[in-house]
């Protein structure tokens, strides 16, 4: 738990973007507002009303209203908390909603500020399993959103270790190759002398098939021979969906176009 602690104040030494390119995260949203939650959601808010402590009610109603899709309202509520009236574990929440929904509002700075808050850096000592996970997923979205790459990629790395199931550990390798298609060729060549020897394989892989970009099968070669170098790297154990074997190729229609049903990382 300590050293989870510390996690979380690396975030915050490294929360200043280093360089100017700023990329959203990969959060999936709703694309219509579940009614009925909504409904559940503004009786909750009239409950609050009348109550003489209705901030952990408001937060129940802004919960339901992000999980429902309405991520803008759900927003707009969550302002009118005051946290300084929320339990431990509520104040936990209406921090790790409120990073969600600044990362999806693009709100990268607002996001970072939650992670600094001194409550939040002190109970974070006390995250279960669960709770750890989650915060160490949002650290990776915001630190990718604010330009730190580096930290988000060795956070994410560090997040898939964290986790006992293949399917599990593939979402987050997914995440990362995702992530590192959308980097420079340049930040990969540091993958060369990299001292994180994890992240130097990712870097390395992400190299070798960005010469290949054009052909999805090309790029699953090139992930074979070097998984054969990298045989204990944990992307040679459960590769990204891409060059996993239940990745089905097409080949090229005449357009030149490249089709591959596969699995929608989460």
């Amino acid at each position: 738990m300590i050293a989870f602690a510390g996690c979380i104040l690396a975030f915050i030494g490294g929360c200043a973007p280093t360089t100017d390119r700023v990329i959203g995260p990969s959060i999936a949203t709703i694309d219509a507002p579940d009614i009925s939650v909504l409904e559940k959601a503004t009786e909750l808010l009239a409950q609050a009303a009348l109550s003489d402590q209705p901030d952990s009610i408001i937060l129940d109603a802004a919960s339901l209203m992000a999980s429902a899709g309405d991520i803008a309202q759900s927003a707009k509520v969550l302002m009118g908390i005051n946290p300084n009236n929320l339990s431990d574990s509520a104040f936990i929440e209406y921090s790790l909603l409120g990073i969600e929904l600044d990362l999806i509002l693009a709100n990268w700075a607002q996001a970072a500020a939650r992670f600094e808050a001194d409550r939040f850096i002190f109970l974070s000592a006390t995250f279960d399993r669960e709770l750890r996970l989650r915060t160490l997923s949002l650290q990776a979205d915001a630190n990718f959103a604010l330009g730190n790459f580096e930290q988000s990629l060795l956070t994410s790395i560090q997040l898939a270790q964290l986790f006992n199931r293949q399917s599990d550990v593939r979402d987050v390798h997914n995440k990362i190759w995702r992530q590192l298609n959308e980097l420079s060729y340049e930040f990969l060549q540091q993958g060369k002398n990299h001292q994180n020897s994890q992240l130097a394989g990712w870097l390395q892989l992400a190299e070798l098939c960005r010469k290949y970009q054009s052909s999805q099968q090309a790029q699953i070669q090139q992930y074979n021979s070097w998984q054969l170098r990298w045989k204990t790297h944990p992307a040679a154990r459960v590769p990204p969906q891409l060059f996993s074997n239940d990745f089905t190729y097409t080949t090229p229609a005449r357009s030149g176009r490249l089709a591959a049903a596969a699995k929608r990382p989460i």
